[in-house]
């Protein structure tokens, strides 16, 4: 995670896909806040596998554009739409 935060501040990106919960003592909040005060313009999207509604709105209120529920089938729902 710290190799992501020194991106953030080093880096220009126009999309962060971070997961919520990472292995680290910090987790995808830390990375989500870094890129929305960094990079405010970038879009951001966070993955979970848990779908608890305390995280997910967490994360909305970190200005996460998106928070997906894992397993996502990306071909699947993109081919319908």
């Amino acid at each position: 995670m710290n190799g992501a935060l020194r991106l953030i501040s080093t880096e220009s990106f126009d999309v962060l896909l971070s997961d919520l919960h990472m292995p680290d003592a910090c987790d995808g909040f830390t990375v989500v806040n870094a890129m929305r005060h960094t990079q405010p313009n970038a879009v951001t999207l966070v993955l979970s596998s848990y779908p608890v509604l305390q995280a997910a709105m967490t994360a909305l209120l970190l200005q996460a554009d998106q928070v997906l529920v894992k397993p996502i089938g990306f071909a699947e729902k993109w081919i319908r739409s």
